[in-house]
This record gives C-alpha cells, structure tokens and sequence, in this order.
C-alpha cells in the first residue's frame, strides 16, 4: 500500500509541475507588464507601450488574446479563456487614458469573433509607474 501511495504522489508531484510550466500569469509591476510562463518571463516597459489590441472568438468558447506592442515593434502576447478584471483594474490604473468602461464598450460593439485596438499611446501620454505610499 505505501509503495502505491508513493506512485501516486509521484505522478500529482508531476503533474502539479507541468500545469506550472503550461500556464501563463500576466501582471503589471512597478514600470512593466510582465509574462510569465513556466520559467520563461517576457516584459515590456509600460514607458514604451504603444498600442493594446485584444483580440478573441467566441464561435465555441472563448478564447482570447491581450497583445502589447511596444514602440520598436516587439509584442507581448498573453492567451486567456476569459476576460480578467484584475487586469482591467490593473491597466486602468497604470495605463493612462484606459478605462474599464471603455473596454467593455468596445467588446460590446465587437462581432463574435474579433480584433479590437483598444488603447494607443498619444504622443503626450506616457504609462506612469504606481506611487508608493
């Protein structure tokens, strides 16, 4: 019985292991949007974000893709099974001229199946970093 216990421990151990390196978290620290899949991190610099695009389908499911492209062209792009209001709250706060209201908006005008701009940078506007208190 103990060596079936340590069998199955194993595999959940295994497991547990490949769900970490399959999923993607994204989050905005301090000055840059952050991607994080298993070991891999990709960033860009909110100071040099240009555009936010977010494109998805809703045909069976829903799928969904945040890209992030930066003023020399790299894009950042986070995969996702539904619309996170964590990160709506979280580009509200750091990405000026974004509003959660106008997302929604947007995606409420938008087809089943869609690729919306739904932020660019304004010459003046620049993402600012949080203030600490």
């Amino acid at each position: 019985m103990t060596r079936h216990f340590a069998v199955v421990l194993l595999l959940a151990l295994l497991l547990a292991i490949g769900f970490y390196l399959i999923a993607q978290k994204l989050t905005i620290k301090s000055d840059r949007i952050v991607k994080r899949r298993g070991w891999k991190i990709e960033a860009i610099e909110l100071a040099d974000l240009a555009e936010i695009k977010f494109h998805y389908h809703a045909v069976v499911g829903f799928t969904c893709v945040w890209e992030f492209v930066s003023r020399s062209g790299v894009s950042l792009q986070h995969e996702s099974a539904h619309i996170s209001e964590t990160l709506l709250a979280e580009l509200e706060r750091f990405v000026p001229g974004f509003t959660r209201s106008d997302f929604h908006r947007k995606f409420e005008e938008g087809d089943v199946e869609d690729s919306l701009e739904i932020w660019r940078a304004d010459l003046g506007a620049r993402p600012s970093s949080p203030k600490l208190s």
